[in-house]
């Protein structure tokens, strides 16, 4: 269990960690589910019309270093009532160099909302995005929820063995450095034995650990520990000597 001691992020790791993937995740689950109720929209309901093309665009981006071309149409095209809109969508190269300004394009829109449109038969990329969205959306979301919820079930385990649990000394068997680093400085735990009420023994570790602090012990030192005497092998190291 975590104990006292430690900077802030080191004691709350988990909750930061596991939140700042569901900050992430969250949004990008959203957009996917979105986008996937949308493009299942106009795979089930949506109707073509002959639009023609306003202008055709090339649009460079540039991530990591990485640069990657976008091929974007922008087309006029009318509705039974005879209103007019305008839209612009994203095409593979083939479809780009096929249309020409002024020229034909045919286009697709939902009945209900003309302003949700795109030029037709272009929905397979539009799937994968959809489907990258999810999947790191998802992934995103499970990972964090999973981090997150584990790391406050044991925050609220350590907070009711502080106030309840039962007093034991422990004994510390190992000073040990971790993998785990917080502002470029290595955490240190301390590992420890302890017996519970009928004499057993058992191990746990602290929370992470400054080196300032961990140096302030050594092996065989005392230390005063709490335990939960129904599962006296979960424990809470105080940080106080016995």
């Amino acid at each position: 269990m975590a104990s006292k001691g430690g900077s802030f992020m080191a004691r709350n790791f988990g909750l930061v960690f596991g939140g700042i993937w569901l900050l992430v995740g969250i949004p990008f689950l959203l957009v996917g589910i979105w986008q996937w109720s949308e493009l299942g929209r106009f795979d089930q309901g949506a109707v073509r019309a002959e639009g023609k093309v306003l202008t055709r665009d090339i649009r460079q981006a540039s991530r990591d270093n990485r640069t990657s071309t976008e091929y974007v149409v922008r087309y006029r095209f009318q509705t039974p009532d005879g209103q007019s809109w305008e839209g612009s969508s994203e095409v593979d190269v083939g479809l780009w160099e096929a249309v020409r300004e002024q020229g034909p394009v045919e286009v697709e829109y939902l009945p209900d909302d003309p302003s949700t449109n795109r030029v037709a038969g272009q929905s397979g990329e539009q799937w994968v995005v959809v489907l990258v969205f999810s999947l790191l959306g998802g992934a995103f979301t499970l990972a964090g929820a999973a981090i997150f919820g584990f790391s406050l079930r044991r925050r609220l385990l350590d907070s009711r063995l502080r106030e309840t649990g039962q007093q034991a000394f422990g004994t510390v068997v190992a000073v040990e450095a971790t993998g785990m680093r917080v502002n470029n400085v290595r955490q240190w735990r301390l590992r420890y034995t302890y017996l519970d009420l009928y004499g057993v023994q058992h191990e746990g570790k602290s929370g992470y650990l400054s080196p300032e602090e961990a140096q302030q012990w050594k092996e065989g030192d005392q230390g005063l520990v709490f335990h939960d005497p129904q599962a006296p092998e979960n424990s809470v190291w105080s940080g106080e000597r016995s």
